[in-house]
């Protein structure tokens, strides 16, 4: 099994034109591999996968974000859950190519509650009540490296993908682009697809 990912699931992300070296499109993940395809080819099978149900398309969704922590200098994981929705673990990478969360990616912190737990945020290095340490923080972060937040959820996965010098106190970043809080919570909300509470 894939750390970051459950067994047989694929998880899809599109990369927006130009990103990562030049190398937009699709990448997959499951059990055998990452495989990067082309804008055409990846957007063909993005549909055809979704269409099929064996991606999600709330794998590349706003329903997370990371800013700097209240203090300035840590970063805080924001996350908005659909209703029930618990996490289950909480994962600090230095990301090596477009798949947050691979095997190649190695682990900074990382945190546990195998029952779940309600929650909504998180600050890197800290232990939240509920939650086990299971890798702990041993430094800060790389400020130029690119990073990757890994959620676990009673739902699915989630992640989202930065470098510490994108991070702002006052805005979420998400999905590539800066966002006010409020901002940030309406677009979130909008992508629980019809789970209500």
């Amino acid at each position: 099994m894939a750390r970051g990912f459950m067994p047989g699931r694929i998880l899809c992300r599109l990369l927006p034109f130009g990103e990562r070296e030049g190398q937009a499109g699709l990448s997959l993940r499951s059990q055998r591999g990452t495989w990067p395809a082309k804008r055409g080819i990846g957007v063909l099978l993005a549909g055809a996968a979704i269409a099929l149900g064996a991606c999600s398309p709330s794998s590349g969704n706003h329903t997370i974000g990371a800013k700097l922590a209240p203090d300035g200098r840590g970063i805080q994981v924001v996350f908005v859950p659909c209703p029930g929705q618990k996490v289950i673990s909480v994962e600090l990478v230095a990301t090596n190519d477009a798949v947050i969360g691979d095997d190649k990616d190695p682990v900074l912190w990382r945190i546990e509650a195998p029952g779940g737990v309600a929650a909504e945020k998180f600050v890197v290095g800290q232990t939240p009540s509920g939650f086990t340490s299971t890798v702990p923080l041993r430094a800060g972060p790389p400020a130029g490296h690119p990073l990757g937040i890994l959620l676990d959820t009673s739902l699915g996965q989630t992640a989202v993908g930065f470098t510490v010098q994108q991070l702002r106190p006052d805005t979420v970043f998400t999905d590539g682009q800066s966002l006010s809080p409020e901002a940030f919570r309406q677009q979130a909300g909008g992508q629980c697809g019809g789970i209500s509470s």
